[in-house]
């Protein structure tokens, strides 16, 4: 080769390279892409339409970079859950393990968990010694609502759509009214800490692809806050219809 013949090589090899590093830099420094999917504890095992098999497709097909779940620190280091959140040890941990993807736990450490639900536990408690006749009808209500949601789910969009989203703050606002502060505020501090640790996976890993996995009944709550945060949030009900989901 000759002199010319190099030169030429040369350049051409550098500005390939700045090319890369320009495009990698764009992809790096655009927003992370953030999912937040609802999950349903122990309703998912009578909810055809969405049941764990069902949410594992969802998650397969989001395929996100990052998760951030529904979790404690503790939980998500043993990965070992309580009983209820049987999605975790049945899909959400095992996906984490497979594909090697990096995951945050969403849910306060100590001594925060334990002082929120403690304090949770007792305004519960002191509402239903206060006016059981009313608890129990709140109970029954409350029965009902998920009843009539499950009849009404069809697809996963369904379970992750504003309707939803509409129903079950309705039976949060009105539960919070009559539980009382201690239950409200508990309420608020959790959704808030998992949106500020979805806001900051989002910040650390721009251009990731990030999927929120939250308890039904906190998703609405979580959407808002993010999108508060200036987070770039996908519109899953849309998303999952458009992927026949």
């Amino acid at each position: 080769m000759n002199t010319n013949a190099r030169q030429l090589a040369r350049h051409a090899f550098l500005v390939f390279a700045l090319l890369f590093v320009i495009a990698t830099q764009a992809q790096n420094t655009s927003p992370a892409k953030v999912f937040v999917v609802a999950t349903l504890y122990r309703h998912h095992a009578t909810t055809p339409a969405y049941g764990v098999d069902k949410l594992k497709e969802v998650i397969s097909a989001i395929a996100p970079d990052v998760l951030v779940l529904d979790v404690t620190p503790s939980e998500l280091s043993a990965q070992k859950v309580h009983a209820s959140k049987a999605e975790y040890p049945q899909v959400v941990f095992p996906y984490v393990k497979a594909h090697a993807r990096k995951a945050y736990a969403a849910e306060p450490d100590e001594p925060d968990f334990t002082n929120v639900v403690n304090s949770t536990i007792k305004s519960i408690g002191d509402f239903e010694k206060a006016q059981p006749t009313l608890a129990q009808t709140i109970d029954r209500y409350e029965d009902d609502v998920y009843s009539v949601l499950k009849a009404y789910w069809k697809t996963a969009a369904d379970v992750n759509n504003a309707k939803t989203d509409l129903v079950l703050s309705g039976k949060k606002t009105l539960y919070e009214e009559f539980v009382g502060a201690p239950f409200t505020d508990g309420a608020r501090f959790w959704t808030r800490h998992m949106s500020d640790v979805a806001i900051r996976a989002a910040q650390e890993n721009p251009g990731k692809t990030i999927l929120v996995l939250a308890g039904i009944e906190n998703c609405g709550a979580i959407r808002a806050l993010l999108h508060q945060g200036g987070v770039d949030v996908v519109d899953v009900e849309r998303w999952l219809r458009d992927h026949n989901l």
